[in-house]
């Protein structure tokens, strides 16, 4: 998957957008399942959904739903690090299991 054009487009695209809005000691995990179906509407809906959950700031839950046909885990996850990622994305075939990662 890491070649994967569209996939990496896709978590640079959030890494960017997200950077300036996440709060510091704050990272979002994402998974998302290749290969990824009408990638800028769905990178649009995903970052909605993710500035909808840090409005919301519970952690530790993961947000489980279906967009665009993409199978989308995010869960907001709190650290003491200012300098930990504000974002990190994973890619992952369909008959993997995200849990996993």
């Amino acid at each position: 998957m890491r070649f994967d054009k569209v996939a990496t487009r896709l978590i640079e695209r959030l890494q960017a957008t997200l950077s300036e809005t996440v709060p510091d000691g704050m990272t979002v995990l994402l998974t998302i399942t290749a290969p990824i179906r009408v990638p800028s509407k769905t990178d649009a809906v995903l970052e909605d959904r993710i500035h909808t959950l840090l409005g919301r700031g519970t952690t530790g839950r993961d947000e489980n739903d279906t967009i665009h046909g993409n199978r989308v885990q995010i869960r907001l996850l709190r650290d003491e690090c200012e300098r930990a990622p504000k974002m990190i994305g994973f890619v992952h075939n369909a008959d993997s299991d995200p849990l996993c990662l």
